[in-house]
């Protein structure tokens, strides 16, 4: 009997679709490790046993990590969208502002007009007594 070496990689259970493949994985295994059918490999055949317990861990972790690639990558591709959003976003806010300002500029050019008639009318007062 050959002994099959498995290397778990780290997985995460985050969204729907990797909770459904734990419980499945949970439940098989709990199956599996039912005194019923570990009887059945007792006393010759353990490691047999083990290595179906081991495989199985493999087999659902495999399919987890897959679909832990699968998320992250979706999860990439919308943090890029949204970077791109809000660069269109300030792009639009600095140019709405560039705007104003040349607008503001321009409006500036002429003389401030003074809204108090009486220091206006104070000045034209003093320039006439000189």
């Amino acid at each position: 009997m050959s002994q099959t070496k498995y290397t778990m990689k780290k997985v995460e259970v985050l969204s729907a679709a990797e909770r459904a493949m734990w419980q499945e994985r949970t439940q098989k295994l709990n199956k599996h490790k039912n005194y019923h059918v570990k009887n059945t490999y007792f006393p010759d055949r353990m490691d047999e046993w083990d290595a179906e317990c081991k495989r199985i861990e493999y087999e659902y972790n495999h399919r987890l990590y897959a679909l832990n690639k699968i998320r992250h990558a979706v999860f990439e591709e919308r943090e890029l969208m949204q970077q791109e959003e809000e660069k269109q976003r300030l792009s639009a806010r600095r140019e709405k502002a560039r705007k104003t300002r040349e607008q503001n500029k321009s409006n500036s050019s002429l003389p401030p007009v003074r809204r108090s008639a009486r220091i206006s009318a104070n000045k034209t007062t003093s320039v006439d007594s000189l």
